[in-house]
């Protein structure tokens, strides 16, 4: 029987970016969430935390500990100036989409949550912009290209995939068939 003791009990005293790492399973996760979080901590940031990347998300965290009203405040405004861009044009350059809005969140939420520093995140997300769906280049099927489809079928395994297909809203490609027409 496993047992732990209490000199085996660790203090966590790990660096705040070294419990940030420690919360991400996937490589690439990781990969992508430390490039957003250095973009948003040393660009987005640059005249809030001082020094390198791993001193101003320490500076961040601390902060944050200290003074919860002034991390709320500070994510509201980063969601504000984001939002702002999400109004542009989109042929201009610093356009931003409101599908990819919460990437910015994803890797500041992990380093906070991992920190133990709370935060009001449905208030944070309660001023996102919705979803833009207006520019989809899919559709769904028409009855006619169902009634099409099933007109080649060759089984209830053939029927149910058309179906599943047609009703589900799987993207295309989802499925990787052949479909084979004798004619």
């Amino acid at each position: 029987m496993m047992k732990i003791s209490k000199s085996e009990i660790q203090k966590v005293t790990d660096e705040p970016i070294g419990l940030f790492y420690q919360g991400i399973r996937a490589e690439a996760t990781k990969e992508k969430y430390t490039r957003t979080l250095q973009r948003i901590l040393c660009d987005f940031f640059e005249d809030v935390l001082e020094g390198t990347f791993e001193e101003r998300a320490s500076q961040l965290v601390h902060k944050a500990k200290a003074d919860p009203e002034w991390i709320t405040s500070l994510l509201l405004t980063l969601s504000k100036k984001l939002k702002e861009r999400t109004d542009l044009p989109r042929i201009d350059d610093d356009y931003l989409s409101p599908n990819s809005f919460p990437r910015f969140f994803k890797p500041i939420r992990k380093l906070l949550d991992m920190n133990d520093v709370p935060v009001a995140w449905k208030r944070i997300s309660y001023t996102f912009p919705e979803h833009d769906n207006t520019y989809s280049d899919s559709r769904g099927y028409t009855r006619e290209e169902i009634q099409k489809m099933l007109g080649f079928i060759r089984g209830p395994i053939d029927k149910a995939l058309i179906l599943v297909a047609a009703s589900s809203g799987i993207r295309g490609g989802g499925f990787m068939l052949y479909w084979i027409c004798m004619v």
